[in-house]
């Protein structure tokens, strides 16, 4: 299949004639025929050629310097749905881009006017990335009410493949994707699978995969999904590290469908890992909490989702991320707290800490040891345990590569916890590092929250032992939630003064 550019007035109009002609179920007038027989011979036009018959043609109408349009198109039918329109509109876009133009539109029938050949037509504007702007009821006449759609024309360097609109889903009480219209998907799902089938320029593939992975998921053909990500993904390695993490994460989340959560987790852990060394975007980021609550929500982990979902709104929020996107969220966050066992005091959020957090846990940390543990250790443990500096080396290798929380009062932090996980003799354990809040959310059931998710997340990687070094303070919490002193009293010394605590541990 190839596509060119016609210089040739009465070319134009013999192929127009013929094709039309050929099309009775779109183009039944015989004087609009005449018209666009007529009116294309001063138009851009680009054929579209198989074997050396022209089977398709497009005309576009120039309005001004931003805006054309395309005015008539026409492929023989036996041709439909092989990828011949999407040709021909990118072969038009690439020449419009290269003179300036900003926007292509095209008017077509509405959806108001019942027509199976048209719906057709809409589904494949709507696919090749065209959005509805307005309906002029009248235009043409009042049997046949008009839809116009406008796509906006990239530039020349940021040309590859014309971009598809996604069908559009809504979400199931189970957080997953419904199409709202599965007719529309399932051809959409053709449409690419077309695409691809003739695509040979390497990122298109990738964008074509991406977009065929994700629908292929929503619509419940996961073996297929899990084949397109996996093909995109080795397509983005050492080309895009983005496209790689978002590659990882959409594996992830098919792995999660599957209810292979072992697998979707370590896909979360090499999309971190990577995500880690690199710089994601904020959008990235979100998406990556976003999806990590979904695979803890379809496990019943509904505290650890209520966490990550936090964590994604708030990214959200702060970037302005589009309204579908922060909507999403917020009613995965809602379910997810329904369905939690803990309601938390208003005002009050836990979520995932994140590396900006730092220097605030730092304060909440020390400001927990001098005005909470100053009544059971000394004035000197407290100087030199609660006098720290901040340290940035100190804080983030944990905010990055363990189990850290952060208690939110009013947008302040004023508490965290921090778990590591540890190996031993092949066995997985967990190591309780930090536990503090302060005065400000003493007594307001957070030590209960924060130590039910320790064991939630101890429970998601299967760890059975959590060992710790308890303050003197927290002794009888601890003891209240099933943890056993190993030992008596014992410490290192810090800047000359040994800070007491009690080795503990607590099987689970």
């Amino acid at each position: 299949m190839k596509t060119y550019a016609m210089d040739q007035a009465e070319k134009r109009s013999e192929v127009c004639n013929r094709i039309l002609r050929a099309l009775p179920k779109w183009f039944g007038l015989e004087y609009a025929i005449v018209n666009y027989v007529d009116e294309v011979k001063t138009m851009d036009t680009w054929f579209a050629e198989e074997a050396g018959q022209v089977v398709g043609f497009i005309s576009i109408r120039k309005h001004n310097t931003f805006t054309a349009e395309i005015h008539v198109m026409g492929i023989l039918e036996s041709f439909h749905r092989q990828g011949v329109g999407s040709k021909l509109v990118q072969a038009a876009q690439k020449s419009l881009a290269a003179s300036g133009f900003k926007y292509l539109q095209v008017k077509t029938l509405s959806e108001n006017r019942a027509d199976r050949n048209y719906d057709k037509t809409r589904r494949f504007y709507l696919s090749d990335g065209f959005t509805p702007i307005e309906e002029f009821k009248t235009l043409w006449d009042e049997f046949n009410p008009c839809l116009m759609l406008i796509k906006e024309i990239q530039r020349k360097s940021e040309m590859t493949i014309s971009k598809v609109k996604f069908p559009d889903y809504t979400f199931n009480g189970e957080l997953r994707e419904v199409p709202k219209n599965r007719e529309d998907l399932d051809y959409f799902i053709e449409d690419l699978s077309k695409r691809l089938a003739t695509e040979t320029n390497q990122e298109d593939r990738r964008y074509l995969l991406e977009n065929l992975g994700t629908a292929c998921r929503i619509d419940g053909r996961l073996a297929d999904a899990e084949t397109y990500f996996l093909k995109a993904l080795n397509l983005s390695i050492a080309v895009d590290i983005s496209a790689m993490i978002r590659n990882q994460i959409r594996l992830a989340h098919v792995y999660q469908w599957q209810k292979e959560f072992e697998k979707a987790h370590a896909m979360m852990a090499q999309a971190k890992a990577l995500a880690n060394e690199n710089k994601m975007s904020e959008s990235l980021r979100a998406a990556f909490h976003q999806h990590k609550a979904k695979i803890y929500f379809d496990q019943g982990f509904y505290g650890l989702a209520v966490c990550e979902f936090e964590l994604a709104l708030k990214i959200r929020t702060n970037s302005m991320a589009p309204i579908d996107q922060l909507e999403s969220t917020r009613l995965s966050l809602a379910e997810s707290k329904k369905r939690w066992a803990i309601q938390l005091a208003d005002k009050i959020t836990i979520r995932v800490a994140q590396v900006t957090d730092a220097e605030a846990i730092h304060q909440a940390h020390m400001i927990s040891i001098k005005e909470i543990c100053s009544k059971d250790h000394s004035p000197e443990e407290i100087r030199v345990w609660g006098g720290r500096k901040y340290n940035p080396d100190f804080r983030l290798p944990g905010i990055l590569n363990q189990f850290y929380l952060v208690v939110e009062h009013q947008g302040q932090i004023e508490g965290f916890c921090q778990l590591r996980v540890e190996y031993k003799d092949h066995l997985k354990s967990a190591y309780l590092f930090g536990f503090y809040i302060t005065p400000k959310v003493l007594k307001k059931k957070i030590g209960h929250a924060l130590i039910n998710l320790v064991f939630e997340f101890c429970e998601s990687e299967k760890m059975n032992i959590i060992n710790l070094k308890s303050t003197i303070t927290s002794l009888n919490f601890y003891e209240k939630y099933g943890f056993q002193k190993i030992s008596e009293l014992e410490g290192k010394p810090r800047d000359g003064v040994t800070v007491w605590g009690y080795p503990m541990t607590k099987a689970l």
